[in-house]
């Protein structure tokens, strides 16, 4: 779905942006996170870099901001191999490769789910995205491991924001499935865990399974729960400007794991509207631990393959 294009007459700059992030809970010192669409906002004078120095300043002092920078989008035509940190563009928009671009910018190196930082902590954010530990995925296995910028958004409770976007663009639904496929597997039997390892989705296998998240029913019910603040950037008292959606990372994940939760907290029914997980993942507790607390999702599937799925 393309994003609709907001008013030419509008006219934003620095401090719209800025105003439009901290209305949907940018604060000082924060890392901030975000997705966007530039023609959804109307005339933005100056283009993306107007965008970029409106989130530092929502954010200063010391901030740090970030865009996902995906290159890899399409087996046929991108070789992993290929990739080059400094050079390979992002194809999510003009935002984000004007963001990649940007002198000031550092790009974290994996092919599939790089991003891209600027600020004080933009080369800790960064740091060692090919290092990473190992996470299943069907992209690259380093996307979302332990040390990844994505582990790091989460750990940090960045700001994750959408401006003029759908939430189907949320990249974090991603690091979510796999750690519930890490946990999954770490509970499975041993001698079974890499004859269902070997069934998941990823590169030269699409046809895979994978617990893929509807993000925009999730997003409707982490509405629902309070856990998404919207706002507009612009002078909205007068013009639709474009709409801006802001999640802290520790509401789009744990919040996540909230929705989908059995047990006491009566929500069971509401795992098929969230999450299709595959049927070997069977009863699994999956914990994020959030500072002194933790937040416990259990994915209760059938412990065995169906009938109809060929051994």
């Amino acid at each position: 779905m393309q994003p609709e294009k907001g008013d030419p007459r509008i006219r934003v700059g620095v401090n719209e942006v800025r105003d439009g992030f901290r209305a949907v809970g940018a604060r000082p010192n924060d890392t901030l996170l975000y997705h966007g669409s530039l023609s959804s906002m109307g005339m933005v004078a100056g283009g993306p870099t107007t965008v970029i120095n409106g989130a530092l300043a929502a954010v200063s002092p010391n901030g740090t901001v970030a865009m996902p920078t995906l290159w890899y989008h399409d087996p046929k035509e991108n070789n992993p191999a290929d990739f080059n940190v400094h050079t390979s563009p992002s194809f999510i928009g003009l935002l984000s490769e004007c963001f990649r671009t940007d002198p000031r910018s550092i790009r974290s190196n994996d092919f599939s789910h790089s991003v891209s930082a600027i600020g004080p902590r933009a080369a800790e954010l960064t740091a060692d995205h090919e290092k990473s530990a190992f996470l299943r995925t069907p992209w690259s296995n380093r996307a979302f491991g332990d040390g990844s910028p994505w582990s790091r958004l989460y750990a940090w409770d960045a700001l994750y924001c959408f401006i003029g976007v759908a939430l189907n663009v949320c990249t974090m639904k991603h690091y979510i499935e796999a750690r519930c496929v890490a946990e999954c597997l770490a509970q499975t039997a041993p001698d079974r865990r890499e004859q269902l390892a070997s069934r998941l989705c990823r590169i030269g296998v699409p046809t895979g399974i994978w617990p893929w998240i509807d993000i925009v029913k999730l997003g409707e019910l982490l509405a629902q729960d309070g856990l998404v603040t919207t706002g507009k950037i612009g002078d909205h008292s007068r013009h639709p400007d474009s709409p801006i959606g802001g999640q802290d990372v520790r509401a789009v994940t744990p919040g996540a794991a909230h929705l989908v939760r059995p047990g006491i907290f009566g929500v069971a029914r509401r795992l098929p509207a969230v999450m299709n997980p595959p049927a070997w993942m069977v009863t699994s507790r999956f914990v994020l631990y959030r500072g002194s607390g933790f937040i416990m999702l259990t994915i209760h599937s059938i412990s065995h393959w169906p009938r109809t799925t060929t051994p």
